[in-house]
């Protein structure tokens, strides 16, 4: 199952041809699907995922076919890969299936199987800066008001997606790199909790000076418009979320309560 998922990510990495792109799409989600959600109470969500992921799929495929790429075909191959990547505006069934998974699971979903899709994003040149505008805004938005870990993961992921659609080149693939490394220290430290978590998500969050703080820097000074001021107000308010998270849960340490609440003051500044 979980070869299935990698071979057919790397099946799109590697191929120009659309029927091919769609065949390791699909191969991707048939073995995601029955690794993930394999349990009784998993049916609707599973249900949920394979409906969501076969639009997407298919969209791609029709909209590479049309050859033209006009501009129509650009917008159908686009709404497929916003669906597929749980994308504003459709991102809808992320937070339905989030709490369903296990940490692993979800780290997968909000990594590995993002992979494909936004290679394609890449490739065929269709970043639009409504896509990071809005997935910075609306994900920076959610998070003030959520209290749980996975969706937490999710919204704040709108907003790293935000920053990785802006970047280019060999920076883009570093900043995705290290952002998938810093999004796999919170879930494995998630489970336990303590110390070490809490600074793990401040860390995803961009508290200075963590590596998420380094890596959003160099970002800054590789984003030469406007959106670049919008994401640092949506991971000023990502941070305060986080930030208020931990003082509020189980995993809060009376050594960090001074850091916490400077760092939720400073986000909402």
């Amino acid at each position: 199952m979980m070869s299935g998922i990698f071979i057919g990510s790397l099946l799109v990495l590697n191929t120009s041809s659309w029927p091919i792109a769609w065949l390791g799409l699909e191969l991707n989600l048939m073995s995601f699907v029955p690794a993930a959600m394999n349990k009784e109470k998993s049916k609707k969500p599973a249900m949920t995922y394979f409906i969501a992921q076969s639009c997407g799929s298919l969209m791609i495929l029709l909209g590479g076919l049309m050859l033209d790429m006009s501009s129509f075909s650009k917008a159908v191959i686009l709404t497929g890969i916003l669906l597929k990547m749980g994308l504003m505006p459709l991102h809808y069934w992320v937070p339905l299936i989030a709490n369903s998974l296990k940490n692993f699971f979800l780290y997968i979903l909000l990594s590995w199987q993002k992979i494909a899709p936004l290679s394609i994003l890449c490739l065929y040149y269709l970043k639009n800066n409504l896509i990071p505008f809005f997935n910075a805004l609306a994900g920076a938005m959610m998070m003030m008001s959520m209290t749980i870990i996975p969706l937490l993961m999710v919204f704040s992921g709108m907003i790293q997606m935000s920053w990785i659609i802006n970047l280019e080149g060999g920076f883009f693939v570093y900043y995705t790199g290290l952002y998938f490394l810093v999004l796999g220290v919170v879930m494995i430290y998630f489970k336990n909790g303590g110390m070490n978590f809490s600074w793990a998500l401040l860390n995803a969050g961009g508290l200075p000076p963590l590596t998420g703080f380094m890596i959003k820097l160099k970002a800054i000074l590789r984003i030469k418009n406007w959106m670049a001021s919008l994401l640092i107000v949506a991971s000023g308010m990502a941070l305060t979320s986080y930030s208020r998270f931990l003082v509020n849960s189980k995993f809060f340490d009376n050594s960090l309560k001074p850091l916490l609440l400077t760092t939720s003051t400073l986000g909402m500044v």
